[in-house]
């Protein structure tokens, strides 16, 4: 099994193969260009794992709690995550949990990718991410929130209409004008 810091070695090769073949271009486009397949080759065979058995390290630790630090490594396990092609069902589960989970700050991109998702197994995730504040994405406007209602709007199933009535009626007024959003949508 791999920990964390293997996984960040890996997504840290995997960018360096990705800097060799783009030397030419400028810092603003290797941000922009994606981590493709042949990026991952390399790293990937020295571990000496399968991609089965790499995907299972990851996803295990993904599923123990989040410690103060391990914002890094979280950006590593979602690049590999994607990477391998996680299974749609293990990816709703990792992301459910991470929504809800401190130390990192991909919480609007991972609201992004359940709403892509659109799956019903994720309201209850998605109802509760919509009512947090964490300090890095508290705001007044809480795009966050935003995206979750969004999310939960795209399932468009009586159970999440049910909860995003219910943040309708929050004490945030954000929350609650996000959802209000979401229902006028729902009517239009």
């Amino acid at each position: 099994m791999l920990n964390k810091s293997q996984c960040v070695q890996i997504y840290e090769d995997a960018l360096s193969v990705l800097s060799s073949r783009t030397s030419e271009v400028s810092a603003y486009e290797k941000i922009r260009t994606p981590l493709d397949s042949t990026c991952w080759e390399q790293p990937l065979r020295a571990t000496k794992l399968s991609n089965i058995q790499v995907l299972d390290s990851v996803v295990q630790l993904l599923m123990q709690p989040l410690e103060p630090g391990d914002e890094e490594f979280v950006e590593a396990a979602l690049s590999l995550l994607n990477a391998l092609k996680t299974p749609k069902e293990t990816d709703i589960m990792v992301l459910c949990k991470l929504i809800l989970e401190d130390h990192h700050e991909r919480h609007e991109d991972i609201a992004q990718s359940l709403q892509y998702y659109a799956d019903s197994s994720t309201v209850n995730c998605l109802y509760e991410a919509a009512q947090r504040k964490t300090e890095y994405y508290d705001v007044p406007e809480n795009p966050f929130a935003r995206k979750c209602l969004w999310a939960l709007g795209d399932i468009n199933t009586e159970e999440s209409w049910e909860k995003i009535q219910l943040l309708g009626k929050s004490n945030d007024e954000t929350v609650s004008q996000w959802a209000i959003e979401q229902l006028e949508r729902r009517y239009r």
